[in-house]
């Protein structure tokens, strides 16, 4: 999909690094070659070349899930539900890799899509994009290289996520498997300590994500009992918003029961 913006940006940067530093392939004359690059969580492939027989074992039976055949519910229609992963080309993933070495062993991790650009513009003017440069009043996304104890005092000592909630693993299950999950799904009363407790139930069942927010949602509950006074809680893991079908619905069913999983917005900078 060349429509979507971290691919073309990845793409075009890649090219012109690889055109200065290996010039000499883009001669008039060299023979043709091919690149194989993929951007964003996880590779874009079908699920019968990125499951291995862990992800099959592992697999929950349920009505919804047959441990023989989820791998094959995602493949593309036609396309064979297993592939030969070893003797596929290299392929630069500029994204999240997968650390199982046998997921795909052809993989080959790359640095993420954004800081392609900061690469490409040191190798052609030999000068540090702001990204990577020290914060300044006219850099405020830098990167403070000093230790100013100014700004360590004012750090707030809590550790905060934020991310979106969709399964960009469908692939690969292990580890619990329930997302875009509803008041409904969750036994208990519709209260906080209900709600958070009915998730908590749930623990084996959920995805690395909910497991992060029902987390900080424990957290967020016992520092508000032990510390009525407005005391944070040690972690703060947030979904963020994005605008997909009944997402915003779903959420705001959790909100008028009392907890919030959805951040107000982005981290300021």
């Amino acid at each position: 999909n060349w429509s979507r913006y971290d691919q073309i940006e990845a793409y075009t940067a890649f090219i012109h690094i690889l055109r200065k530093e290996y010039w000499f392939r883009f001669k008039e004359g060299s023979a043709d070659f091919s690149v194989l690059i993929s951007t964003g969580d996880s590779l874009k492939m079908d699920c019968g070349c990125l499951s291995i027989p862990a992800d099959r074992e592992s697999a929950p039976s349920d009505a919804n899930n047959n441990p023989t055949d989820f791998q094959q519910q995602f493949n593309s229609p036609g396309k064979a539900a297993t592939c030969n992963r070893f003797q596929l080309s290299p392929i630069l993933q500029f994204g999240s890799g997968f650390v199982h070495p046998d997921v795909m062993p052809t993989m080959v991790t790359m640095p993420l899509w954004p800081h392609l650009k900061c690469f490409e513009t040191f190798r052609y003017d030999g000068k540090v994009c702001n990204k990577f440069s020290p914060v300044s009043a006219t850099n405020r996304f830098g990167i403070y290289f000093e230790e100013e104890k100014t700004i360590y005092n004012n750090l707030i000592p809590q550790i905060i996520w934020r991310g979106s909630d969709y399964p960009f693993l469908k692939c690969r299950q292990v580890g619990g498997t329930k997302w875009s999950i509803k008041p409904m799904d969750v036994s208990g009363p519709n209260n906080p300590e209900g709600l958070v407790n009915g998730l908590t139930h749930l623990w084996d069942q959920l995805n690395p994500r909910w497991k992060a927010v029902t987390l900080s949602l424990q957290a967020e509950l016992e520092a508000k009992n032990a510390y009525p006074n407005e005391v944070k809680s040690w972690v703060d893991f947030k979904f963020i918003i994005r605008e997909r079908p009944g997402e915003s619905q779903r959420w705001e069913s959790f909100v008028k029961n009392g907890i919030n999983i959805v951040a107000d917005g982005y981290i300021d900078a």
